[in-house]
Formats: structure tokens, sequence, C-alpha cells
């Protein structure tokens, strides 16, 4: 979990009790960063969740849609009312969130 005055790049973890190995380093942008610390701690807790998915590689989901016009490229993973938005750097196996926004406020 993320908390304040942390580092901002989530590291991959090595190994979290024999689980998993991450495959990808997830990265906030300051915009998603300031959106999830402010989050509430269910809420943020459920985007933990999500992105302990995306460090293991897992892009196929049916919440997981790319986007169109001004953020193609980019993807969304809908959560409930909230999006997160983000894009998946191959070549160096980063995962950029972009946006954590309800949404309202997600395709503006």
């Amino acid at each position: 979990m993320l908390r304040k005055g942390e580092d901002k790049h989530r590291k991959g973890k090595e190994d979290l009790g024999g689980r998993f190995k991450s495959v990808f380093i997830v990265k906030l942008t300051p915009q998603a960063e300031k959106a999830y610390l402010h989050l509430d701690p269910t809420t943020r807790a459920r985007v933990d969740r999500v992105l302990e998915r995306f460090e293991r590689g897992e892009f196929q989901h049916p919440n997981i849609r790319a986007l169109k016009g001004e953020l193609a490229g980019s993807l969304r993973y809908r959560l409930g009312k909230w999006r997160i938005v983000f894009r998946i750097d191959y070549e160096q196996s980063v995962v950029w969130i972009e946006a954590i926004t309800t949404r309202s406020g997600a395709y503006r």
C-alpha cells in the first residue's frame, strides 16, 4: 500500500509469500498519486488489488477497455464508479497509472 511520503513508484515485489513474482513496475503520475492519497481506505484497498494485478501482468479482464479519441493508447480499468486510466510500456515493463477518478471525471 502506498502511503503519503513514500516513494510514488510502486516497486515490483520479488516474492509475496510465494504467491507471485512481479513482471511489471506500477508507477503513478503526480495527478494519479494525489487522487490515490485522497481515496477512502476501502476504495484504496480495492485499487491496491488492481495494481497488484497489473504488477503480475494481468491485463486480460472484462473491466479493461482500450480508450479512443484523445486518450487513444491508454486503457481503463472499471472499478465500480471508479476508473483507473493507465498505459503499458512493455519495453521497460512499466505500467503508468495516469488517473484514478470517478466515471464522470475520467474522460474529460
